[in-house]
């Protein structure tokens, strides 16, 4: 990869243009661990890349997603000796994986993998979107292991050249919000292990936090823990760079002007209804397993889930909060970070 910042400012992604004044990183959530302070955003003002400076050391960002993003007490902490299938479709995983279906030949026992699967809701998903599919996962979080083989059936590895020397046939690997969480330096060799790891004709699904800093600098409400920062046109570039052939690149989700006016509006309304939904998840994960598996089944009997495809999951086009990309591997790699 490029160096970050040469002399010359140039971008690490397109090397052209003239990086801009930096702009404040925004720290809400995690200010108490002082991880953050000190870092600013520089963000090429032709391909709209941006990224954390300077870059922090390698223990500090393991141990924070370790022991502090992962931890008891965190937003995104997963129980996961607590964790039961869901009751209902997760739209994000569905829409994704119903997108994957149009780029790419997909046959019984073919291999699906997810990276940071979390709750593996995605695994629902995938057996309702493919036909009959072998479903890995690539997590790190003790206790998903167990979890994940219990509930989905599913062999977890901790890391991509593990599962490539393992597995093959992978026809689609899916990277939902992840690349974000990477450090500069670390994306390329990321991306090329993906590429390794999917069959010739495989294809990679990727969604990532739309944050153009050329339109969205003033329109943040935190970046924490995030070290990159997409615009359409820098996502293109970093996966051609890394040897992809991009199929599919459209915004997905919200609209972004109705999402910043929930943000400046109704801050409190949503403090409450995420405080509610917190209350109701911890009361319920309190229940033996015997019994949350007993309320599921008997809620699913009573509510047939109909899936409604007019929500943001499965919109795209404009200025919107996401963005959802499908590529697979280049017969010839033309050049690279």
């Amino acid at each position: 990869m490029k160096d970050k910042v040469s002399e010359e400012h140039h971008c690490p992604i397109c090397d052209i243009s003239i990086i801009l004044e930096p702009v404040p990183y925004l720290d809400p959530v995690w200010s108490s661990t002082k991880m953050f302070d000190g870092l600013s955003i520089e963000f090429c003002n032709l391909c709209g890349f941006g990224y954390s400076t300077p870059e922090l050391d390698d223990d500090s960002v393991n141990h924070f997603y370790a022991e502090i993003y992962r931890g008891i007490g965190s937003p995104f902490f997963t129980n996961f000796s607590a964790m039961s299938k869901p009751i209902s479709h997760n739209y994000r995983s569905l829409s994704q994986l119903v997108l994957a279906r149009h780029f790419v030949q997909f046959e019984m026992g073919d291999s699906f993998v997810d990276i940071g699967p979390g709750s593996g809701e995605s695994f629902v998903s995938a057996t309702s979107v493919l036909p009959d599919p072998k479903m890995l996962a690539v997590e790190l979080s003790d206790g998903a292991p167990a979890a994940y083989k219990d509930i989905y059936g599913v062999d977890t590895f901790d890391n991509i050249e593990n599962l490539a020397l393992d597995v093959s046939n992978i026809k689609i690997i899916l990277s939902s919000h992840s690349l974000e969480h990477f450090k500069l330096d670390d994306l390329q060799v990321f991306l090329i292990n993906i590429k390794n790891a999917l069959s010739p004709d495989g294809v990679f699904v990727a969604e990532v936090p739309h944050v153009d800093m050329r339109i969205h600098s003033q329109m943040r409400v935190g970046d924490s823990p995030h070290f990159l920062f997409f615009s359409k046109e820098s996502l293109q570039k970093v996966l051609e760079l890394s040897g992809f052939e991009v199929l599919f690149l459209e915004s997905c989700g919200q609209k972004y002007n109705e999402w910043w006016i929930e943000q400046t509006e109704n801050k409190q309304y949503s403090s409450l209804s995420s405080w509610f939904k917190d209350i109701l998840r911890a009361g319920f994960a309190m229940f033996p397993m015997s019994i949350k598996r007993l309320i599921k089944r008997s809620y699913t009997r009573l509510n047939v889930e109909t899936i409604n495809f007019d929500t943001n999951d499965f919109s795209y086009g404009g200025d919107r909060t996401c963005l959802r990309v499908v590529a697979r591997p280049q017969i010839r790699n033309k050049s690279s970070l």
